[in-house]
């Protein structure tokens, strides 16, 4: 799609955007080839006013953050969309702005962190947090898009606070981010990886479970961290049971194995021990015969 196409016309400029993301989730998830100046055409080119050409400057900022690790990109593009969404307040209506802002402030963040500026980071997802709060869920599909935003927002401040040392508040904004959406397996990872730091193992170990049970991403990693929990604890057979689970979904996973060969040791379930040994065995073997 031309430049001119999307610069005249905001439906190709949004099924532009639409594409150019389907291709950017499935490199993610695939590595199928994608490319960044897609993003930027939209960045430049999409009609002035419109939420797809933010939505491109935003991708930007964080591609540039996340991928490309380019301090000035982020600040150059945070620069841009912060100067357009000021001139273009009046043109959105004050949910569709809010929104816009809080977005914003979360994205532009990246660039305070990679520069260690710790206070800037806090002020920045204050206001990110603050516009998020202010959306108004008066009907169906307003609260529907509230939530979508202060999901991320709050695994981001989840994050942000582990960053700052905070592991108190970090679990604070994990569980907030549960509340909205009980039922996403990576957001039961990420307050387990902070009950870890916190010591709360056996709750860790249930949540690390819950993430399993709701399915992927990372269900062999959650039965994996399931069953290091329940060792910890002495829940050996629990911990058995775990990584037998983590092997079902992923049967090349070394370590749950020689876990197994050393808990059926402890246990005295030398079947299991057996049958471990013998699969570490065949890996080996299958490793030796791709060298060869």
């Amino acid at each position: 799609m031309s430049a001119e196409q999307i610069a005249t016309d905001d439906a190709c400029a949004a099924l532009g955007y639409f594409r150019a993301n389907a291709r950017f989730m499935l490199n993610q998830d695939y590595d199928a080839p994608y490319r960044l100046d897609e993003f930027r055409t939209l960045a430049e080119h999409a009609p002035l006013g419109t939420v797809t050409r933010f939505d491109a400057q935003i991708h930007l900022i964080v591609q540039s953050a996340r991928f490309i690790k380019d301090v000035a990109a982020v600040e150059s593009w945070s620069s841009v969309a912060f100067r357009e969404l000021q001139g273009l307040q009046q043109e959105f209506d004050d949910f569709t702005y809010s929104l816009l802002m809080s977005r914003y402030y979360r994205a532009a963040s990246f660039a305070s962190q990679m520069r260690g500026n710790r206070v800037q980071i806090v002020r920045e997802m204050d206001l990110a947090e603050e516009y998020a709060n202010s959306l108004p869920r008066d009907t169906e599909v307003r609260r529907i898009l509230a939530d979508e935003n202060i999901h991320p927002l709050m695994q981001s401040r989840s994050k942000e606070a582990v960053w700052l040392g905070e592991l108190e508040l970090a679990e604070h904004r994990a569980r907030r981010v549960l509340e909205v959406d009980p039922l996403d397996p990576r957001a039961h990872i990420e307050l387990a990886e902070i009950l870890l730091t916190r010591d709360k193992i056996a709750e860790a170990a249930a949540n690390y479970r819950k993430a399993a049970e709701l399915g992927p991403p990372g269900t062999a990693i959650a039965w994996y961290m399931a069953g290091q929990c329940y060792e910890t604890l002495g829940h050996l057979e629990h911990a058995c049971d775990c990584f037998v689970s983590a092997l079902k979904v992923d049967s090349f996973g070394v370590s749950a194995i020689e876990r197994l060969v050393d808990l059926a040791k402890q246990t005295g379930n030398h079947a299991l021990g057996r049958w471990a040994e013998l699969r570490i065995g065949e890996l080996k073997q299958k490793g030796t015969q791709k060298l060869h």
